[in-house]
This record gives structure tokens, sequence and C-alpha cells, in this order.
């Protein structure tokens, strides 16, 4: 059992896109978590085109919390299934609770890590990432972090002042490389794996051909055209998740362990970029 967070420091990257096509293209069984506190959640009327109704979810979870520890039963209480061994917990139902909402993350990171036992994997969508967010401590018990961003110029540079700090956060909680890129390509000029990964001093662990068909598949619950398989999002999920999947199991035999508990979040500093992505981009590295 793994859990792989999805996030997005700036831009619309289409993190929840992305995360909805991951956990359908999951070689396990797996849970999607719908944590993003910018909105309620999207998945239920775009994925799921509205029906299915909101009343299940990080709210009910959150009460849960309240009233004592949140526990194996009382995630799968939340749980709506997506396909055939694909759930999700929905996301919150109003603003009010996503925002009200601070003390959750701790108890429900290490609620998600006792899913081992049942040999499911778990998706966080997390959405964009805020300086000082309160969800730190979730972010902290993933296995892996993986930050979904265009290899576009505007997207490297929003990115190089904050992942430093992120990755120390994630250090200080014993998830030390942790931190990786999933690079979504458009039909924009874009930068090579090399070139981002040099300036940004992240791996990248996988890369989506984007397509506007197929990500409406998974975004809006748009019909499945003719040779859906084919089209090159839905083929480069295929790959990324099995990557992805591959990666999770060899940090975790590496590390034979869950690392330790989650700490403070660390502030960020400001770094410049363009200068050294255009000598990245000069140096002519391959993808």
């Amino acid at each position: 059992m793994a859990i792989l967070a999805l996030t997005s420091l700036a831009g619309s990257p289409g993190v929840t896109t992305v995360a909805v096509g991951a956990a359908l293209n999951w070689p396990r069984p797996v849970i999607l978590v719908e944590a993003d506190i910018s909105k309620s959640s999207s998945i239920l009327p775009g994925f799921l085109r509205g029906q299915v109704d909101h009343a299940l979810g990080l709210t009910p979870l959150s009460v849960d919390h309240q009233r004592g520890e949140i526990t194996l039963a009382n995630l799968w209480a939340q749980t709506i299934e997506l396909a055939p061994e694909r759930y999700l917990i929905p996301g919150f139902s109003s603003l009010q609770a996503a925002r009200g909402t601070t003390t959750l993350w701790v108890a429900l990171g290490a609620a998600l890590a006792g899913l081992e036992a049942a040999g499911v994997d778990v998706l966080v969508d997390l959405g964009r990432l805020s300086q000082n967010d309160s969800r730190m401590p979730l972010l902290q018990q993933a296995d892996g972090v993986l930050l979904v961003a265009r290899p576009v110029l505007p997207d490297v540079a929003a990115l190089a002042p904050r992942v430093g700090d992120l990755g120390t956060a994630l250090g200080l909680a014993g998830r030390d490389g942790a931190l990786s890129l999933l690079l979504v390509d458009s039909a924009h000029e874009s930068y090579s794996s090399a070139e981002i990964s040099r300036v940004l001093g992240l791996p990248v662990a996988a890369r989506l051909d984007w397509d506007v068909r197929s990500a409406a598949v998974y975004s809006l619950g748009a019909t499945r055209q003719l040779r859906f398989d084919r089209a090159p999002l839905a083929r480069s999920l295929t790959t990324a998740t099995e990557a992805l999947s591959q990666g999770l199991a060899m940090r975790a035999t590496r590390l034979g362990r869950r690392p330790s508990k989650p700490t403070d979040t660390v502030q960020t500093n400001t770094v410049q970029t363009n200068t050294a992505l255009a000598d990245a981009s000069q140096a002519g590295d391959p993808s």
C-alpha cells in the first residue's frame, strides 16, 4: 500500500483531471481522496456528472474527527465507487467546511496509512498548495509527492522559489526523495525533462501527452470516443501509472519502513530561475 499525493504550486495544470485519470488506470485497487480546500468537490459534478448526491466525503469525516479518531470503517463509509476497485472520497460539500478544517489532516493521513492491510493504494488530490498550507501534515505522510506542472517557462519559474523548502519540509518528516515532477505536455513549446529537472533539482517521474477529448472524459464525464484507449492521454496514463506504482514499491522496499510523523511547514524563499532555464535550454539536453 502506498499514498501518492498530487498537487501544484501555480497555474492550472489539471491536477484533478490527472488524479481521476490516474485512479482509473492504477494497476492496483485504489482510493482517490479529493482534498482540495479551494472549492467543493469537482469530481461529483464532473466525472460523475452530478448523478451522486454529495452526502459523503470529507465533511462527514471531519465531523467524525471532531468526535474521536477516524477509523478504517469511517473511511470506507465515505467512499463512492468510480469503477471496479476504484473508489472516491469526495471533497468538502462547502467552502466554509473546507477552509474551517485545520486539524483533520494528521488523523486522515494516519487512517489512510492503515489501508495497507487491505492492499489498497491511495491517491490524494490536493489541488494547489499554498504557502503555510494547513494540509502539509497530510502531505508529509505521503510515500510520494507529485508536483503536476506544464513544461513551460511560467510554470517552471513559479515552481523554482518553492520546491526547495517543500523538499525540506518532507525531509523533516522522513520523506527525503519523495518529491518529484509529473509534466503535462500541451501544444505549446515546452522544455525537455532533463532541462526542467536540472533547473528545479527534481526528477521527472512521469510525463503525460495531453489531449482535450480524453481530458474531458476524466474532468467532465464526457462519452469515450472510438479508440479512446489509443488516444495520447489514455496511453500515457497507462504508462505513467505503471511507472509510478513500481517506483513507490521500489522506494518502500529500499526504505523498509514508513517514515516518521509530520512536522511544521517550512517557510519559503525566493530564487531566480529564468537565467538557469535559458542556460539549460541552450545546452540542448534530450527529453
